[in-house]
């Protein structure tokens, strides 16, 4: 099954656009730096974002860079440079962190409201944009 998302916001600007039409793909293995679809329970809708930690791996967020397991991640996908609380977590076997594009306006794993995401949580991961038609085909 190939669930469809819908984009709802600018969270994940400027990657994707509100509005646009999204292809996941359930059964694809989940690598850093993937864009996923999220059930989010309390926010009881779902919600398209990035994967930046995987199960058991160190997040730190210090002086607004992001650090993987002592690593700065290379972002050149984000709209521009967030303006954060500092963080440490270690997540947990079935743990993933995930983050906006647009981090000045992204509710994520960063805020208690989504916070990290449990693999069944996962709906999928996105691999196809149908809409809008200049964009349309697979997702690198």
């Amino acid at each position: 099954q190939m669930p469809f998302f819908t984009v709802d916001g600018r969270s994940m600007d400027h990657t994707y656009a509100d509005g646009d039409l999204l292809v996941g793909d359930q059964k694809a293995d989940i690598k850093q730096g993937d864009i996923l679809i999220i059930y989010s329970d309390v926010l009881s809708e779902r919600i398209v974002k990035r994967c930046i930690g995987l199960p058991g791996d160190e997040i730190k967020i210090l002086d607004n860079q992001v650090y993987v397991n002592g690593k700065k991640l290379k972002e050149d996908y984000i709209a521009e440079p967030m303006n954060t609380e500092d963080m440490t977590i270690t997540l947990s076997d079935d743990e993933y962190f995930v983050m906006g594009d647009n981090r000045d306006v992204s509710i994520d794993s960063r805020s208690t409201t989504v916070g990290c995401i449990a693999k069944d949580q996962i709906v999928g991961k996105v691999v196809f944009r149908i809409w809008p038609l200049s964009d349309f085909g697979p997702v690198r």
